[in-house]
């Protein structure tokens, strides 16, 4: 299992998986995607400043593989 933080964030790692082609794992692509879709929620709640969202998309965003990505260690 790969973490994303070997690579930065999620949208390079989507970038790395896409010029890998075939030999991507797809199941990795996919938990990429699912990273970079909480980061994104995680965004748009800190701007609306909906604290209990935020709280909810971090969690999810590091059960989902984010653990060190830099997006949720500014919002602890």
């Amino acid at each position: 299992m790969m973490t994303f933080t070997r690579l930065g964030e999620a949208e390079e790692a989507l970038y790395h998986f896409r010029q890998a082609g075939p030999e991507a794992d797809p199941d990795e692509m996919n938990r990429a995607k699912t990273v970079l879709a909480h980061l994104r929620k995680c965004d748009e709640a800190k701007r609306r400043k909906d604290w209990h969202t935020l709280l909810k998309e971090s969690s999810n965003a590091i059960a989902a593989g984010a653990d060190s990505a830099p997006s949720v260690s500014l919002l602890s």
